[in-house]
């Protein structure tokens, strides 16, 4: 599990590579836990933190849907109404195409 959340860092800026389920699943967990522990005991700098969180989760999510087959592009319909929850459940349940 701590090896799994390591390389997301590692990949924090890689997107030619492939995220499996538990990567992802492992990153969301730890990262939500962190940011409620911050956002708790540490408010002021919470906003921070998810900053610092936004763009190895941006990466994450691109290459969770590199592992699905999917082009970056359909990150975008995470803005539409109604499709982004079908693409987040895709993202979080679907197996990788390999």
């Amino acid at each position: 599990m701590v090896n799994l959340y390591l390389n997301f860092w590692k990949k924090a800026f890689n997107i030619n590579e492939k995220a499996g389920r538990k990567e992802f699943w492992i990153a969301l967990i730890i990262n939500g836990l962190l940011l409620s522990v911050i956002a708790n005991f540490l408010p002021q700098i919470s906003n921070y933190v998810s900053l610092i969180f936004l763009i190895p989760q941006i990466t994450l999510n691109l290459r969770r849907l590199a592992d699905l087959g999917r082009t970056w592009k359909s990150l975008l319909l995470i803005f539409v109404p109604f499709v982004n929850i079908y693409l987040i459940v895709i993202v979080l349940f679907s197996k990788g195409v390999e």
